[in-house]
């Protein structure tokens, strides 16, 4: 926090942090009237329908060229898609499957009427086949940005993640996680070689990196698991998208469920296109994994029965951890009887 002589505090926001800073907001709001419940630090909001076991579940998520995402390399229904997944697998971390998402747009003047629809086709033609509705267009002066607020409905009798991982229970985590980042470290490293006043189009070399490429521009929607859980029922004590680096997003399921995490280092899914990458870089791939940021994949807790039971007929996915009863704490092992601490990524 900077303090001038008699001036008032100025904290930045990236000082405070997301999550600490919706806190802040959230307790300034009026709890006269509880109309709305908030789970999962907020993402996502849930309105009960009075007399009825039905509730409407939605969340929205902000966008913008240059902190967001960039239009210097990503195909515009790559963006539009990966807008939806952003989106779905949050809600699917709830229980549920979205069924309409709308979405805001600011628009400059450099962005015409066929990269909209470019866009539109994306998100329309998206696996999990949710209704898209374009509500609001706004004049922009310089850049892109979209508004994606994703609706669904959850019956009493549907999957429920219950917010209450309890010791013992198992972290998992699907897929593999650090790939997106790895393919924003390539996309960045091409992009150095971009000369917008050229006459050639620009044509970077991303063969061997198509699977961490694909993990930035057009990850997956892990509608697969929430199938999986469902047939079985098997419901999680807790889960969450993936979408904020393994630590930050595992903070906030331990708040939520007044519990710490042991992770194993070793066992973190970490694909070899994604370890390649680092050593190219001549960075800690633990790093990618750890802090790296939108990978959408879904992280959940288990009993060990559940599993078991799950491995029958889903496989993509890995114990990396468990649940223990030390409130907001995160040891990460590293198999060697050593240990990092999450807030450095420093060897203790």
């Amino acid at each position: 926090m900077v303090k001038k002589e008699n001036q008032r505090p100025f904290t930045p926001l990236q000082e405070l942090g997301l999550d600490a800073f919706m806190d802040r907001i959230r307790s300034r709001q009026s709890k006269k009237k509880p109309v709305v419940s908030s789970v999962m630090g907020g993402r996502v909001q849930v309105r009960k329908i009075a007399g009825s076991e039905i509730s409407v579940v939605s969340s929205q998520s902000s966008f913008m060229d240059s902190i967001h995402f960039d239009l210097t390399y990503t195909p515009l229904p790559h963006l539009g898609s990966k807008w939806v997944t952003a989106i779905s697998t949050r809600l699917l971390a709830y229980g549920v499957v979205p069924d309409q998402i709308f979405m805001n747009l600011t628009v400059p003047n450099m962005i015409s009427v066929e990269m909209i629809d470019d866009i539109l086709v994306g998100m329309d033609q998206h696996p999990v086949g949710v209704s898209v509705e374009v509500a609001e267009i706004a004049p922009s002066r310089n850049y892109l940005s979209a508004t994606i607020i994703g609706t669904g409905i959850q019956e009493k009798r549907s999957l429920l993640i219950r917010n209450q991982s309890g010791k013992g229970e198992l972290l998992c985590v699907t897929g593999d996680v650090g790939g997106a980042m790895a393919g924003l470290r390539i996309l960045l490293r091409e992009k150095k070689y971009w000369d917008p006043e050229g006459g050639e189009p620009f044509k970077p070399d991303l063969s061997g990196y198509e699977h961490v490429i694909g993990k930035q521009l057009l990850p997956t929607t892990r509608l697969d698991l929430f199938n999986a859980m469902r047939d079985n029922e098997i419901v999680p004590g807790s889960m969450i998208d993936l979408s904020q680096g393994l630590i930050n997003d595992l903070q906030v399921m331990g708040k939520e469920s007044s519990c710490g995490f042991n992770i194993y280092s070793p066992a973190i899914p970490i694909d070899l296109a994604t370890r390649k990458v680092a050593d190219e870089m001549q960075e800690d791939v633990d790093r990618y994994a750890l802090y790296g940021g939108e990978d959408h994949e879904l992280l959940f807790t288990l009993r060990e029965g559940d599993v078991e039971k799950l491995r029958a007929s889903f496989e993509d996915f890995t114990v990396i951890g468990d649940v223990t009863d030390r409130k907001n704490e995160i040891v990460v092992n590293d198999g060697e009887g050593g240990s990092v601490d999450p807030s450095t990524g420093r060897q203790e």
